[in-house]
């Protein structure tokens, strides 16, 4: 299992399908998950001339210079995206729209972009599972810096149910199973997920994500690659993060910080760690 590779291989594939000069649009997080394994550099080498967020390139006034590009967007299916990418098609700044979403996404949301896209813009509508922050080959991250306090606030059976984007634990329960969901597909795999009984956090995230599974099954029906997703409550095992490895990289975390593979130290430049490059 290689986390860079197999999101490297999606956004691979997106670019060399997609010929001619194109423009990029990402949202806040898929440009980071993007550059965490593709470079400006090799983004420029698949004909990609200008990366803009989503946010911003909607409440931009039209240029003609840029009518004649394709567009490829790669973003995560949150209603705010939907509500930006339905904007832009209703008055279109580029030739032609490739929409990636790096989940599966509600029909609903796919009916309104339909409906959105008079001038016929949109020629694919694609899910490719990118939904986690490659950190390095064995490790992922969602850059959720702290959930334990607001999902330990809210009963346990809205956090099994509850789809309120307005409500924050809803948002991070569903934003935690959204990325084990889409390692999963990824790298395509069955999986058993096991959890702490005494632990309703853990219970809650393992149902969850079971019942995603269940609903989207027909993406596992071409594989027999067995997994296991072990649900562990931090509160039941308080030693482990304390514990001190001895390695380049967790030295460079303990006294400096490490954001996104950035290292930011103080009155110098920011370093990039890229285990590509980096042995």
């Amino acid at each position: 299992m290689d986390a860079i590779n197999a999101l490297r291989s999606y956004i691979e594939s997106v670019l060399t399908n997609i010929h001619d000069m194109k423009v990029l649009l990402f949202d806040d997080e898929t440009s980071h998950i993007a550059s965490l394994v593709y470079t400006q550099t090799e983004l420029l080498k698949h004909d990609v001339v200008l990366i803009e967020p989503l946010n911003k390139c909607v409440n931009k006034p039209a240029d003609d210079a840029l009518s004649i590009l394709n567009c490829v967007c790669i973003l995560r299916p949150t209603s705010q995206n939907i509500h930006d990418l339905r904007n832009e098609l209703n008055s279109p700044h580029f030739n032609t729209y490739y929409i990636f979403f790096t989940n599966v996404v509600q029909k609903e949301w796919l009916q309104i972009l339909a409906q959105a896209d008079h001038c016929c813009k949109v020629f694919v509508v694609h899910e490719i599972f990118i939904d986690v922050l490659a950190l390095n080959k064995r490790l992922f991250s969602l850059n959720i810096p702290s959930c334990l306090n607001t999902l330990s606030a809210q009963p346990l059976q809205q956090l099994q149910t509850s789809r309120d984007s307005s409500n924050p634990a809803s948002l991070i329960m569903q934003r935690i199973v959204d990325g084990l969901f889409s390692v999963l597909c990824a790298f395509k795999l069955k999986t058993a997920i096991r959890y702490e009984a005494t632990s309703p956090l853990c219970k809650a995230i393992g149902e969850r994500l079971s019942a995603q599974i269940d609903d989207n099954s027909d993406l596992f029906q071409s594989t027999n690659a067995a997994s296991l997703i072990l649900l562990i409550d931090r509160r039941t095992d308080p030693i482990t993060p304390v514990l001190h490895n001895w390695s380049y990289q967790s030295l460079l975390h303990e006294f400096f910080g490490i954001q996104n593979n950035i290292v930011k130290i103080k009155n110098r430049p920011a370093i990039v760690l890229d285990e590509r490059t980096d042995d």
